[in-house]
């Protein structure tokens, strides 16, 4: 970088300095672009270079205006600080982040307690404070209220974003059927939208726990399903099949919990189903020819793509799968050395059922059958 002027930071002599930055995506690197004027935030990194990103206020010099004349202003700040806070309301999907006006707003620091009201904008600013460490408290009617922590150094702020959700919870006992509590059991609120046996998506979890306990907190207004594995395939910690309360596999039975536009509580005791067994998948891959082969082999449950166990054959080709006797499975078998040589035995549907299984599988089609299903399912 050419240095055009220096703000803070570094020597005003320098005429270039180098920064350090990511190519992009999931390091948080900056695209910089030749011919553009930038205002540079950077940190010394763990090998002592200056580096930049996304998550920092570095800019393009013509979206810098604030910073500018802020920093150009520094040294004849006074020795206080300011604590900016704003407050949204989160509590719906459809109005999403509104401005809360009247929050009561307090901080607590060296110069003892302050309160104000946030303004239409939901904002509110505590100016000329001593540096140090203030707490910094929120609370509005109905709202689950909250605190934070916050380090102020002289000339200086501390920005604040705050959001808000109505103090809104469902709670209950996760039991048997024997009414005894069920530990470590994961509860789920799938929002109603993703559709009726539609692949859905939880919008929160819960565990229960020792004595069947569990609760939601921060949710949004809306209609939900509320049950267990709503959203995944069972698993050794859940084994139990598709379950909507108050105790159905299909959403069709499910009662909706509504959440209103205003603060409650709405409890639910949930009677699970009886956990599923065990149940062993055994067999052999081999090749057209006979001979044994080495395979991947996952074991799916077809109403969530992707979410796959996988398992392997030996150098016999022998492999050895568990999986639940309640559940309707999609077992793939793929041989080969890389995707482009694989070849695949035809899918097999497993029906639920509490027999051991013993197969034997061909590698006759070409191509990974898993990820060509995969792509098919995509392009729908």
């Amino acid at each position: 970088m050419q240095i055009a002027e220096v703000l803070t930071g570094v020597d005003p002599r320098q005429q270039q300095i180098e920064i350090v930055t990511g190519m992009g995506g999931g390091d948080c690197g900056y695209s910089f672009h030749s011919g553009v004027d930038y205002i540079i935030y950077a940190y010394k990194n763990s090998e002592g270079r200056l580096e930049t990103g996304i998550c920092s206020r570095t800019r393009p010099l013509t979206q810098a205006a604030e910073d500018i004349a802020y920093l150009r202003a520094f040294p004849q700040l006074p020795a206080t600080a300011d604590i900016r806070v704003s407050v949204v309301d989160n509590s719906t999907w459809q109005a999403g982040r509104r401005p809360m006006a009247k929050v009561r707003t307090t901080i607590a620091g060296p110069d003892g307690l302050r309160e104000a009201l946030t303004d239409s904008r939901g904002r509110v600013t505590f100016a000329g404070l001593t540096p140090g460490e203030y707490t910094v408290q929120w609370a509005s009617d109905g709202y689950k209220s909250g605190d934070r922590k916050v380090q102020i150094h002289a000339q200086g702020c501390a920005e604040v974003p705050v959001t808000m959700l109505l103090d809104r919870r469902i709670q209950g006992r996760v039991l048997t059927r024997a009414g005894l509590p069920a530990a470590k059991v994961m509860v789920e609120m799938v929002p109603m939208h993703s559709g009726p046996n539609a692949s859905p998506i939880a919008d929160d979890y819960a565990t229960s726990d020792v004595d069947g306990h569990y609760e939601f907190e921060y949710l949004r207004t809306g209609d939900f399903y509320l049950g267990v594995n709503l959203d995944r395939p069972p698993s050794l910690e859940n084994p139990y099949a598709r379950w909507f309360f108050p105790g159905t596999e299909d959403s069709a039975g499910a009662i909706i919990v509504h959440l209103p536009e205003s603060a409650g509580v709405q409890t639910f005791d949930l009677i699970l189903p009886e956990p599923q067994k065990d149940r062993i998948i055994e067999g052999v891959v081999v090749w057209p020819d006979g001979h044994p082969a080495r395979a991947r082999l996952p074991l799916e449950d077809p109403r969530w793509p992707g979410y796959a166990s996988f398992g392997s054959s030996d150098g016999d080709g022998h492999f050895r799968l568990h999986s639940f006797d309640g559940t309707l499975y999609r077992l793939h078998a793929i041989g080969g050395e890389s995707s482009i040589s694989a070849f695949s035995a035809e899918p097999v549907d497993i029906q639920p059922g509490s027999t051991p299984l013993k197969l034997r599988l061909i590698l006759t089609r070409p191509g990974d059958s898993f990820r060509q299903e995969r792509e098919q399912q995509l392009r729908k």
